[in-house]
């Protein structure tokens, strides 16, 4: 992947996106987190960066929401659902989120939606949970 083909991304910044481990799949997976671990770039830069890289993958042009009121809505539809997010990394993820009209963001948004509401644990998370037992509940004593 040509990194300067991203928008906003210039020389400095793809090379400091080479010194990654596999960028390539920090950028089209939107990882704001691997992105921002490159020299120099702050997690503001790799929001940008990694919303930058979503749109080249889907050939978005963006400027959906051009009025500065859809942009408010955004914002702040946005701020609501980071605000829910239980942890660092979905807070990032959900920064990545934009308003589009390209069909193919639209349902690789949705899909992940849903995939995130699924509350049923993978065989993976059942076994790494195996031998944990319950807390033992606490005694009277008060110190």
């Amino acid at each position: 992947m040509e990194f300067t083909s991203i928008p906003g991304v210039g020389e400095k910044t793809a090379e400091a996106l080479a010194a990654l481990e596999s960028p390539e799949t920090a950028l089209r997976d939107g990882d704001v987190a691997r992105i921002a671990a490159a020299p120099g770039i702050s997690e503001g830069r790799a929001v940008v960066i990694a919303r930058g890289a979503i749109r080249h993958r889907h050939d978005d042009p963006g400027g959906w929401a051009v009025t500065d009121r859809a942009k408010e809505i955004h914002d702040e539809a946005l701020s609501l659902l980071r605000n829910r997010a239980v942890t660092d990394h979905a807070r990032r993820r959900l920064a990545t989120l934009y308003p589009s009209e390209t069909p193919e963001r639209i349902a690789e948004v949705r899909a992940w939606a849903a995939r995130a509401m699924c509350r049923d644990p993978d065989p993976d998370v059942l076994a790494a949970l195996e031998g944990v037992s319950p807390l033992e509940e606490p005694s009277d004593l008060r110190v």
